[in-house]
């Protein structure tokens, strides 16, 4: 893309000098030199020693880290840690129950009971233990809602 017509502004708002198109994505380079985008630079979170964090790989690693969790959401914008809002697996949750003795306990129920959040918390130190104490999350929280945040399954920030 040559550029805009007639508007340098617009150009060197979105072109860097090098000739690169600012996309507003952030990416990393893999160990066999593929870009790989990780998120997107609008949605990092910048906490209040002013480090920048990607809350969508943050979200990530806390979903892959139990299959108990559905979905995860991380806050930590302007403060001095993070916490994350976890939903409970709707498909899972209710086969762990059955396993742990909580068999016949309905979605809301699950989410308030301490073998769950017990759980739920080792899966968040699981998935954290490796991070810089910065970006870990201080707090966690089983939320009772069945399902995902959207119907889209995209997460409204």
């Amino acid at each position: 893309m040559p550029g805009y017509r007639n508007m340098p502004e617009k150009n060197d708002e979105a072109f860097t000098d090098d000739g690169w198109l600012r996309t507003g994505d952030i990416g990393e380079i893999d160990e066999d030199g593929y870009l790989k985008i990780v998120d997107r630079k609008k949605e990092l979170i910048i906490n209040a020693a002013g480090k920048n964090m990607s809350p969508a790989n943050i979200e990530s690693h806390l979903k892959t880290a139990s299959p108990i969790i559905g979905q995860a959401v991380a806050i930590g914008n302007a403060r001095s840690y993070n916490v994350a809002l976890i939903t409970l697996d709707p498909d899972f949750a209710p086969v762990w129950a059955k396993q742990n003795g909580l068999d016949g306990k309905s979605f809301e129920e699950l989410a308030e009971e301490q073998q769950v959040r017990e759980a739920v918390q080792v899966a968040v130190d699981e998935a954290t233990r490796r991070w810089r104490g910065w970006s870990r999350s201080r707090s966690s929280r089983s939320c009772p809602i069945r399902g995902s945040p959207g119907e889209t399954s995209s997460l409204r920030r």
